[in-house]
């Protein structure tokens, strides 16, 4: 299988800490911040609050839709949130990293093994 890789950063004024409690809130701030419309939907079945929370969610990306399920980690809590997709083909990494005057948002994406976003 081939691997995909997406990069996406920039930089949130804000405080790392408040910016991580928005990704890792996965029943309000979390799904308020997808890009609308490909993300038509996040469900929560277990958890909602970081590690250990599991969702479905649906897309619809140029007119295909489809839905995945996912679990949640935090490889390092305060840093890395991992979404990783119960199929195995996706990983999506938030990882929070402060600059001056900031929080650097990087995000990488990769359909295959390794999916990272940088927040």
């Amino acid at each position: 299988m081939s691997t995909v890789n997406v990069d996406y950063s920039t930089i949130i004024n804000a405080r790392p800490e408040d910016v991580y409690a928005v990704f890792r809130d996965y029943r309000v701030s979390h799904p308020a911040i997808l890009p609308k419309p490909y993300f038509e939907y996040l469900t929560v079945h277990e958890g909602g609050l970081g590690a250990g929370t599991k969702f479905t969610a649906g897309m619809n990306v140029f007119g295909t839709k489809s839905t995945f399920s996912a679990t949640v980690s935090e490889p390092e809590p305060g840093r890395i949130i991992l979404e990783k997709d119960d199929e195995e083909r996706l990983k999506t990494f938030f990882i929070m990293d402060p600059v001056e005057n900031g929080q650097e948002d990087p995000c990488d994406s990769a359909h295959g093994s390794t999916d990272q976003r940088r927040v």
